[in-house]
């Protein structure tokens, strides 16, 4: 069986980018996006500490295009419970 790799992921910023690493590097083309929904507390050092790994790995941006994307969440969204 062979396994193809999307155009775009996304995935959620934790405080340690391991997971998302091994999304990234298996489920997501070279040349695909990566949108990181981050919270204030992952915003920063882990959100860069993800970008750098994976632009040292090759990920790289093409034509200047960012290619890995942070959307931060707003209070608002951070307060949402299941429905």
């Amino acid at each position: 069986m062979k396994y193809r790799k999307a155009d775009a992921l996304i995935v959620i910023m934790g405080t340690n980018p391991f997971p998302n690493l091994v999304s990234a590097a298996t489920r997501v083309k070279i040349d695909g996006y990566i949108y990181c929904i981050c919270s204030e507390d992952t915003a920063g050092k882990p959100y860069e500490k993800f970008k750098n790994l994976l632009q040292n790995k090759g990920f790289k941006n093409n034509s200047g295009q960012e290619r890995i994307k942070k959307y931060l969440l707003t209070d608002d969204e951070m307060k949402v419970k299941n429905i």
